[in-house]
């Protein structure tokens, strides 16, 4: 599987990660690392379903991951590696912004 490294990449950001409601800077950085491995498997052409469907250890974990995945596939994938790599760092960057700009 072309795609096997960004999921071990996915599971290892999950399984460390524990979101809670105080967000800071870290839980930031670590969302901005989940954004960039979805999209990079995304883009390498990984099944929705295989992400989508995985138990990442908790429900809050959970829903993180479901809704960065929705988000990921309504992005289309591209043929040129220039695209694919904008479109994973546009992507990385669009949810660390969000996720700073919305710290408690």
């Amino acid at each position: 599987m072309r795609y096997a490294a960004s999921l071990i990449l996915i599971s290892m950001f999950v399984s460390q990660t524990v979101m809670a409601k105080s967000q800071n800077e870290e839980t930031c950085k670590t969302l901005e690392k989940l954004a960039e491995a979805v999209m990079t498997a995304r883009q390498e052409g990984a099944p929705m379903s295989e992400i989508y469907m995985k138990d990442y250890g908790s429900v809050d974990r959970n829903k993180v991951m479901k809704s960065l995945v929705k988000e990921a596939y309504k992005t289309p994938r591209f043929n040129s590696q220039q695209s694919k790599k904008n479109a994973v760092e546009d992507f990385k960057n669009e949810k660390f912004s969000y996720c700073i700009e919305n710290l408690k």
